[in-house]
């Protein structure tokens, strides 16, 4: 019993000498402020992919900053109800992309480089059939798109006017 103590005790000195934790392992960490609410969380969604959510104080997520599953960064913001307004990434063609949306959800402005390092942005109305899209394509120049249902009009400078 004496030999078990000194051994038990030995294993303890030891231990406090190693000093701090080094790895601590879980799926999801919660940071909670003084009355409970979460307001912070890291951790892997169903995927797999992992994620952090920032909260206000009234529990509503304003920033997500993730990795997808299919590997590309994202960085979301949202409004004070929970709804999203602005999202950064990396695009399912390989290419960076800067979103705002409205109040009613609807992407209004969106700039995106292709996957061939072409720019664009495009401005969408209260629906989607409602837009305007910029780009400047390499060795033809800046081109204009305007859509309105099934009437849309292009502008490329130096072309003769349509009537």
């Amino acid at each position: 019993m004496f030999v078990l103590l000194i051994v038990s005790a030995a294993n303890v000195g030891l231990w406090l000498r190693q000093g701090r934790v080094h790895d601590v392992a879980a799926t999801r960490y919660a940071l909670r402020d003084a009355q409970g609410v979460e307001r912070a969380v890291i951790g892997l969604d169903d995927s797999g992919s992992p994620g952090l959510a920032l909260y206000d104080a009234a529990g509503v997520r304003r920033v997500w900053l993730a990795v997808a599953a299919d590997t590309s960064p994202k960085l979301l913001m949202y409004d004070e109800t929970g709804r999203p307004f602005t999202s950064l990434g990396w695009g399912a063609q390989g290419a960076p992309f800067l979103g705002m949306m409205g109040r009613d959800g609807v992407g209004h402005a969106v700039l995106h480089l292709g996957p061939d390092g072409v720019p664009y942005l495009r401005l969408t109305g209260s629906t989607t059939s409602q837009s305007v899209v910029a780009t400047v394509v390499p060795g033809k120049g800046a081109r204009v798109r305007v859509e309105d249902g099934a009437d849309s009009a292009e502008l490329v400078p130096g072309a003769p006017a349509s009537d």
